[in-house]
């Protein structure tokens, strides 16, 4: 898209109460079109700006249309591949409270990224969690010998599955190994 400045206009320049410059340019030999330039009043703007309806993080919303929002982006997620898995993330998301808690129009685009109250704010469950005291974790310092005692565990247990430590074999080691079984076997 090219964009045009004041010198582009041809025809009946004006300036309109938004505060924005328009006019006729010429976009092809021949050719004319109205094009909206920029802000050359900042301050009508500005005001203009101001008085425009309120967007959707603004206006407030009820319970029934959150739970309306909240329904209908688990029904509708792709992201779930398994209804079992739809449902534990629905359950997930009603009975933690860990998110940013908000009452407006905001909700209705993202349920997942907020709690709205009596929807998803752990208050329908009977053992609501909270964010702040599900784990040690949580309390962890980095470096402490808390921390380090319990990197050392999480290793630990991870070289046991593993198989102790040990690193796997390669496919090309592994054929390599069954031809030399088989050659040992059949040659002697």
């Amino acid at each position: 898209m090219t964009k045009y400045s004041e010198n582009d206009i041809i025809r009946g320049k004006q300036i309109l109460k938004n505060g924005m410059l328009a006019g006729y340019v010429r976009i092809a030999p021949g050719k004319e079109a109205f094009r909206f330039i920029g802000v050359v009043d900042k301050e009508a703007f500005k005001r203009y700006s101001q008085k425009r309806r309120p967007g959707p993080s603004s206006r407030p919303m009820t319970t029934s249309g959150a739970t309306r929002a909240f329904n209908k982006y688990y029904e509708e997620s792709p992201k779930y591949k398994t209804s079992r898995a739809r449902q534990a993330a629905k359950t997930r998301d009603q009975c933690w409270d860990n998110q940013e808690m908000v009452d407006s129009e905001k909700y209705n685009r993202s349920p997942h990224l907020y709690d709205f109250e009596g929807v998803d704010d752990g208050s329908q469950c009977d053992s609501p969690r909270k964010y702040k005291d599900t784990s040690k974790l949580n309390h962890l310092i980095k470096g402490s010998q808390e921390a380090k005692e319990w990197h050392a565990k999480m290793q630990a247990a991870k070289n046991n599955k593993k198989g102790g430590g040990k690193k796997p074999v390669s496919l090309k080691t592994a054929v390599k190994l069954l031809r030399k079984y088989y050659q040992d076997k059949y040659e002697n």
